[in-house]
Formats: structure tokens, C-alpha cells, sequence
């Protein structure tokens, strides 16, 4: 198997009172679109941004929630609802990760300890999993990836913002991931910490008169296979649920 999915762009980090995190540079319609947000003393809207689902959402210091949704080439900026001066809020793309498979419980703590993902149980090979972090403010400090994940966002905490780490990695095979951590230099930090994965999708190249097996699957993760025969074509990514049903002539 390969890795399918693609890491497009982040965008810049909001701060303050009702953030509103910037579109990522880059994106086109069915990518992939996450916001993770962190807060101090005020807890995020527990309703979502129009058309965004809510994947988490923690209300004990530091407050964090994560939102997803597909890119449908004409959405703005949202607004966050929270009027803490403390909150951070980024917005991140992913290409051909179209379904969210499974998220994790939160991990809490203080940074005595790193801060510490759960682990999750994927369902398909070749999984984007995501390891994300917030860490409350108070003083400045610096956070230290996994070695094992791409830190695609680092913003450490201050003494009035919190700190935010949005970490990815690709799951080769179904089943249970890593746990992966991060650390602080701080001792007196409290962190919250997230593992989320999505399903990715193949972008199939054919050769002229290849006969092709193509793997299909539904929302249910439920399997079916079917032969087809094509000329030079090339196969744009599978939507959930679909799977392409053009015959060619030969």
C-alpha cells in the first residue's frame, strides 16, 4: 500500500477573542478542512460553524475543540464564538482524506509528563492520523514533537494566548496506532491532546488495456470488488461510498 493523502497547507494562527482562522493557501473543492482551537477560562459555542461537525470538545481548562468538514470551493473564514483574550485557532488541508474514520478520547494533564495521545483503531490501510494538541497559557514555553509525525503547526504557548501543536502521520495499516507524545519545557503546563484519523482515497493512473481491480468502499466500511478495462484514462479520487462506473470502449 501507499500514502494518498496529502498535506496541502496551513493557515495562519488567530488569536484573541473570537478568532477566525484564515483559510489555508491552496485548497481546492473536496479537500479536506480542520480547525483545532484552544482556549483558557472560556469554553468554545457547542454549535458548530454552519456546515462544520464538531469532533471534540473539552470545557475544563485548557479548552480545546476540533472541527472538520469538505471544501466546497466557496466557504469564508468562520468566526469562533468565545470571547476569551486568550484563544489560538488554526485551519489546516488535507487532499484525499474524505471521511473521518474514528477519534479518540482527550488526555489531560501537566507537563511533569508529556503530553500524551490515546491511541485509535483504524479501519482501512493507509490512514491520515492526526495528533493534536493544546497547551493553556501563562508563560511562554516551546513545544517538542513526536519524532515519529510531521508537525505541520507549532505555536507554543505564552503568558495570555495558548499554545497549539497539529501533528500528522500516515497509519500503513488498519488497526491501533501509536500513542505519540509531546513535550514542554515548562513543568506546570496543563495540555489536552486528541488523535483523530480520516479514511484517504487513491488517485488510480491506468495503463491502455490494463484490466483494473478496483477496491471500493461504502460508509460502512463494507467491501465489495469489480473488474473493469480502460483506456488511457486517469481516475479521479473515489468519493465515500462511490466507485466509478464508466466502462470504456476498447
Amino acid at each position: 500500500m501507499a500514502q494518498y493523502w496529502t498535506f496541502v497547507n496551513a493557515g495562519a494562527v488567530a488569536t484573541g477573542a473570537n478568532p477566525v482562522p484564515a483559510l489555508p493557501a491552496g485548497i481546492q473543492a473536496g479537500d479536506l478542512l480542520v480547525i483545532v482551537a484552544g482556549a483558557a477560562g472560556t469554553s468554545y459555542s457547542s454549535t458548530p460553524p454552519t456546515g462544520w461537525t464538531n469532533q471534540q470538545r473539552q470545557t475544563v481548562d485548557p479548552r480545546f475543540t476540533v472541527w472538520f468538514r469538505q471544501y466546497d470551493g466557496a466557504i469564508t473564514a468562520p468566526t469562533l464564538t468565545n470571547a476569551a483574550t486568550s484563544c489560538a485557532a488554526v485551519m489546516l488541508a488535507y487532499r484525499n482524506a474524505p471521511q473521518r474514520d474514528v477519534g479518540s478520547a482527550l488526555t489531560t494533564g501537566t507537563s511533569t509528563s508529556p503530553a500524551t495521545t490515546n491511541h485509535v483503531t483504524t479501519k482501512q490501510a493507509d490512514e491520515l492520523v492526526l495528533s493534536l494538541y493544546v497547551a493553556t497559557s501563562g508563560s511562554v514555553d516551546t513545544w517538542t514533537a513526536d519524532v515519529a509525525t510531521t508537525a505541520r503547526v507549532n505555536s507554543g504557548p505564552s503568558a495570555t494566548i495558548v499554545g497549539l501543536l497539529c501533528c500528522d502521520e500516515n497509519q500503513a495499516a488498519a488497526g491501533a496506532s501509536a500513542t505519540r507524545t509531546a513535550t514542554l519545557v515548562s513543568t506546570a503546563v496543563a495540555w489536552t491532546a486528541l488523535t483523530l484519523a480520516f479514511v484517504s482515497n487513491a488517485l488510480l493512473n491506468i495503463e491502455d488495456g490494463d484490466a483494473l481491480l478496483q477496491h471500493w468502499y461504502d460508509c460502512d466500511y463494507e467491501d465489495e470488488w469489480r473488474w473493469w478495462q480502460f483506456d488511457s484514462i486517469a481516475i479521479e479520487p473515489l468519493k465515500s461510498g462511490q466507485f466509478f462506473d464508466t466502462e470504456v470502449e476498447m
